[in-house]
This record gives C-alpha cells, sequence and structure tokens, in this order.
C-alpha cells in the first residue's frame, strides 16, 4: 500500500533529465510536459505510453507554458519565447542581462503567466519576479530574492506562495487575481540552512502546498498557515518539481535533475515520475492567454 513514507512510485518515461523541471498536465490530450534546464530541450509523453518525443531549443528553457490557443511560451534565458505546435521556436521579449536567465513559472487562473529570474552565478539579492500577460505586455513584480522558483496559488486565490531555494524560504503574498498585484509579503516557512533547499512546487485542491526539496529526497507537505506534516519521500536525492495529472488528478507527477548525482546509484534520479495512493488531488494545469 502507498504511503508518505512508501510511495507507490513509477517511471512515466525512460528519458533522464539533465535538470528535469516544470512539469504541466493537458487532460484533453493527456499529455504531460517538462523542460531539462541543463538539456536545452524540452519532453514531452503521453502518460501511459512511455514514449517521449524531444524536442531541441536554441536557449536555456526556465519552463513552458501552453498557450489556450494552441503552442506553447518558454521563460528562456533571454526573456519569452513562443513555440509552435510544429516545435518552432520565436523568441518575442528579450530584455534579460547576459548574465541572467529565467527559472520556474507558472500561470494563474486569469491566463496570466509568472516567472521568477536570477543571475546565472546566482547573486544574492538579483533574483526578480515577472507577470507576462496576455497581451504580451510584461512587467517587473518584485525584487530582491536569491533564486527564485516554486509558484502556486491558493485555491480562493486569495493568496500566492513563491519559493527562494538558496534563501531557504517560502513566501506568501495577498494575490488580486483581477489586477495581479502582490501585498504583504510573509515568510510562510523558513527552512534551516544547509545543502536542502526548496524548489518547484504545486497545490492540492484542499490548499496545501506540495515542495520539492532539492538534496532532500522529499517532498513536503505544508499547510495554509504553515504548519508541516509528514513529507512524502522519494527515491531521488533531487526532486525539481511537481502537477497533479489524471482522470481524477490524483496522481503527483515529479521530475527530477542528476546533477553530481550517479545515476548507477540511484535508479530513478533524473527521470520523470508518478506517485499513486497519496490521498490528494490537485488541478489541472493553467494555460497562458496570450
Amino acid at each position: 500500500m502507498s504511503s508518505r513514507k512508501n510511495p507507490d512510485l513509477t517511471r512515466i518515461s525512460d528519458t533522464r533529465s539533465g535538470c528535469g523541471e516544470g512539469p504541466i498536465w493537458n487532460a484533453k490530450t493527456r499529455a504531460v510536459t517538462w523542460v531539462d534546464i541543463a538539456g536545452n530541450c524540452w519532453h514531452q509523453t503521453i502518460l501511459g505510453s512511455n514514449k517521449t518525443t524531444t524536442h531541441a531549443a536554441p536557449s536555456t528553457l526556465g519552463a513552458l507554458v501552453e498557450r489556450k490557443s494552441g503552442g506553447y511560451v518558454a521563460a528562456t534565458k533571454e526573456g519569452f519565447a513562443d513555440i509552435s505546435p510544429d516545435g518552432t521556436f520565436t523568441p518575442f521579449a528579450e530584455f534579460l542581462g547576459e548574465e541572467e536567465r529565467f527559472n520556474d513559472a507558472k500561470a494563474d487562473a486569469s491566463g496570466r503567466w509568472w516567472a521568477g529570474s536570477l543571475t546565472t552565478d546566482f547573486v544574492p539579492g538579483r533574483g526578480r519576479i515577472w507577470a507576462l500577460e496576455a497581451d504580451r505586455t510584461y512587467r517587473e513584480v518584485e525584487v530582491g530574492f536569491n533564486l527564485p522558483n516554486g509558484i502556486g496559488w491558493s485555491p480562493d486565490n486569495k493568496f500566492m506562495y513563491f519559493a527562494d531555494s538558496t534563501d531557504h524560504v517560502l513566501w506568501r503574498f495577498d494575490f488580486d487575481l483581477a489586477t495581479g498585484t502582490l501585498r504583504n509579503k510573509k515568510d510562510l516557512v523558513r527552512f534551516d540552512k544547509g545543502e536542502v533547499v526548496p524548489d518547484g512546487l504545486t497545490m492540492t485542491d484542499d490548499g496545501k502546498i506540495l515542495l520539492a526539496m532539492w538534496n532532500g529526497f522529499r517532498i513536503e507537505v505544508i499547510n495554509p498557515d504553515g504548519s508541516r506534516e509528514e513529507p512524502i519521500q522519494v527515491p531521488v536525492k533531487r526532486p525539481t518539481s511537481c502537477c497533479f495529472v489524471g482522470d481524477k488528478r490524483d496522481i503527483l507527477i515529479l521530475t527530477s535533475a542528476t546533477s553530481d548525482v550517479n545515476p548507477e546509484a540511484e535508479e530513478f534520479t533524473g527521470q520523470t515520475m508518478a506517485i499513486s495512493g497519496l490521498g490528494f488531488t490537485g488541478a489541472e494545469s493553467e494555460k497562458f492567454g496570450g
């Protein structure tokens, strides 16, 4: 029987990523899509097929989001780019500095896309949060972070959660969905300093935050008040991000990284996995409105 200490886990693809990140789910096509930041590419598999299609990219990809009109938008080293359904890559906003790149990103319920940028050498205080509107205008929303990472929203859209990896903190903001504004920044959880850092996250339907812990062999389960439940133990040192999939939206997809980990010592390292029987459900990935 699956449990948080011994979850029912299977690989959904034989593809191994240097740094798999940002999984998204399309319920209609049953496609799971994720990026490999280290490999300058993105992968897609139809759940249950064990067949993966890989697309090379001419830039570092931090994250992808599906467009409501078809295709994808990518958060890249330079800024934002369109990816057509056939994989054609077309930048449309290049504004980051040469020493910067985008990292994790996620769309809110209005179709606005939020993305975190950082410096490639992780200079403290240089990380920023950006918002890309459906009309393709973009704006800097918050500054002063170290390594921007996972983003998510409470089910009622009153709060936005945001992980800063090397600051070892999960932030919470009051959130206005209509205007895309953030207020009242609060450190909801501060983690112990050290090599284990918060990475990507997803939300459950009842408002829990599932937060992958890089170097930690686990996914933290965090309540809306910041209290922590028993974590989900996983067989990879570097879990990176997660999302819910399946007909009942009760299967957790987990990406991972091989960086500095011996694949022969960790069977699942760098692979994308499905975890069943946890007792959680979560929403389908939101799409970008532009």
